[in-house]
C-alpha cells in the first residue's frame, strides 16, 4: 500500500480543521485518525526528501497563515 492515501487524508484533515465551522471539526479529526492508521498499515511515512511530519507542519502553517491574512483570526 503506497503512502499516497495517507498524504491525501493528512492534507484533507488539516484543511478541514482550519476551514470547517467548529461543529464540523470532528470530520477533520476523523480524517487525521484514518491517516495515522494508514501510516501504520503502509509502514511508510517518509516523503523524499521531506518527512511526513514536516509536510504536516508546513501544510498547517500555510493554511493558518492564509486564514490570518483573510480573516484576521484562527478558528481552531
Amino acid at each position: 500500500m503506497a503512502a499516497d492515501a495517507s498524504i491525501l487524508f493528512l492534507t484533507s484533515g488539516i484543511l478541514m480543521l482550519f476551514v470547517l465551522p467548529r461543529q464540523d471539526k470532528a470530520i477533520g479529526w476523523a480524517a487525521l485518525g484514518i491517516e495515522i492508521l494508514l501510516v501504520f498499515f503502509s509502514s511508510r511515512a517518509v516523503l523524499n526528501p521531506t518527512s511526513l511530519w514536516e509536510f504536516c507542519l508546513s501544510i498547517a502553517c500555510f493554511i493558518g497563515g492564509y486564514q490570518l491574512l483573510t480573516t484576521g483570526r484562527l478558528n481552531i
